[in-house]
């Protein structure tokens, strides 16, 4: 089996791919009334993924996916203030929250894990990484070592 390099754009899209299906395997796992919070999201990564969660059709009803921004532009993105009217709404039977990992708010208290499952985007990325490199043991496994370790560097950049 020959290895594909991937484009920068690719690899995002298959994690958001493989994220999002684990964000509707939890949600679907759970009873109504659940609240799943996902932080350490990118920017760029919770864009691709809160599209493919608003257009998935396996989700129970009456789920609703949002995004936290300081001023929401989108269709899905709502201020802290919103976030925490809708944790407390009984008429939303799940609710999927996205933090991206450059927002602070006075409010993050009201949204933490006390009040919400706690989903660290970082920790499932590093299991996925763990799947693939196990996927291709033997197949020049010290220079995806390299790879991965610069892909990760560049996302704490």
């Amino acid at each position: 089996m020959a290895l594909k390099e991937l484009t920068w754009n690719e690899l995002e899209e298959k994690i958001a791919d493989r994220f999002s299906k684990a964000i509707v395997t939890t949600i679907q796992a759970r009873s109504p009334g659940h609240r799943l919070l996902v932080e350490g999201v990118s920017p760029e990564l919770l864009t691709q993924l809160s599209s493919k969660l608003v257009a998935a059709t396996d989700l129970p009803p009456r789920t609703k996916i949002v995004a936290v921004a300081e001023n929401p532009m989108k269709p899905y993105e709502v201020t802290s203030t919103k976030l925490v009217e809708l944790r407390d709404d009984k008429t939303v039977d799940y609710l999927v929250a996205f933090v991206p990992t450059t927002f602070r708010s006075y409010a993050e208290d009201s949204f933490g894990e006390h009040t919400f499952e706690v989903l660290n985007a970082m920790e499932s990325l590093k299991l996925y990484e763990q799947e693939l490199v196990k996927s291709i043991e033997g197949q020049g496994i010290a220079g995806i070592n390299e790879v991965l370790r610069a892909a990760r560097f560049k996302q704490t950049e």
